[in-house]
């Protein structure tokens, strides 16, 4: 964040916007930092978290009724709980990517203003986030919940096509609003720049 505020929008955009790259090039560029960035952060977080609680996971693995959990989770499927966190993960991955293009839109959009850059971002942030929210809420409630009124729970295939249609549906909505939220950052870029 930081980094990108002073290298496209501060003092060293003047130097930076100089190069032989196209603006975006930069911007391709700090994303893709961004989105490294978060990805080692995630799976450092997540891999200390395992670290720490591996007694506990390991006693959870041990269990019984986790056994038995996992067993009707595959019965109910067709596929194990490694597959499903795969799937997820993938979604998860792709969630990453989209939040790098949105924290650069909002500081992209934030540095348009002359006075309460802060506010301004908060703003956009909020705005942005609750017009996303209710595009993706309008095709879960009209598209996947049709699905489930004709759901057939004793189907593990239909079990399975619910999950695997929300994680792409997941997955092709953040490709969405990451382009949008690039689109947006490239254009401020492009045509109003407000370098300091």
């Amino acid at each position: 964040g930081r980094r990108f505020k002073k290298s496209m929008l501060g003092n060293e955009a003047y130097l930076n916007l100089t190069l032989p790259v196209s603006l975006w090039g930069h911007l391709l560029a700090r994303i893709l930092s961004a989105f490294v960035w978060l990805l080692i952060y995630t799976l450092v977080v997540g891999g200390s978290t395992f670290l720490l609680y591996r007694n506990v996971i390991d006693k959870l693995l041990e269990d019984k009724d986790f056994a038995d959990l996992a067993q009707r989770f595959v019965e109910f499927t067709g596929h194990s709980i490694v597959n499903a966190c795969f799937l997820f993960g993938v979604a998860g991955i792709f969630t990453i990517f989209f939040i790098a293009t949105f924290i650069y839109m909002v500081y992209a959009v934030g540095h348009l203003a002359k006075k309460c850059r802060a506010l301004v971002q908060f703003i956009v942030a909020v705005v942005g986030l609750s017009i996303m929210n209710t595009i993706q809420g309008q095709f879960i409630t009209r598209f996947l919940l049709n699905k489930i009124e004709n759901f057939n729970s004793d189907s593990p295939a239909e079990v399975w096509n619910i999950i695997t249609t929300m994680c792409f549906s997941s997955i092709g909505f953040d490709i969405l609003f990451s382009a949008a939220c690039a689109g947006i950052t490239l254009l401020i870029l492009r045509n109003k720049l407000n370098l300091e």
